[in-house]
């Protein structure tokens, strides 16, 4: 006899919704590994909001510059990934993504070294267009 448990878990194992596609990515053995490559690196031990406040806090999060809302090729672009303290990330980064991607765009180049305003246009209007 099977029990609701069971039944439920292995319908969520087969219908996976839109929402819980950002969590999944974040939950991978791959993220978890690169995460924690990308903040052993020297260049990414600090937070850069506070490094420009010019207080040095141990960076925590690998922030994606802008939302990726699941989407793999966002979530993977990893010239678009800053080293950000918890604080930072809850706070001042939540802040500026809602206001909106005009400003993602305008600090980019303030926190991520040879950002590239073309190919970051070009990948995210392909994106809003799929």
């Amino acid at each position: 006899m099977l029990d609701y448990l069971s039944i439920y878990g292995a319908k969520r194992q087969f219908e996976i919704s839109d929402q819980d596609a950002p969590q999944q990515l974040a939950r991978s053995r791959r993220w978890r590994t690169y995460r924690r490559a990308f903040l052993a690196r020297p260049e990414n031990v600090w937070c850069r909001y506070e490094k420009r406040k010019g207080v040095f806090v141990k960076a925590t999060v690998v922030n994606h510059w802008f939302p990726h809302q699941g989407n793999r090729r966002i979530f993977w672009e990893t010239a678009w990934h800053v080293p950000l303290s918890r604080k930072a990330h809850a706070g001042w980064k939540k802040h500026i993504e809602d206001i909106g991607l005009r400003e993602l765009l305008r600090l980019a180049p303030l926190y991520i070294e040879d950002f590239d305003l073309y190919h970051a246009r070009s990948i995210l209007i392909d994106e809003e267009r799929a």
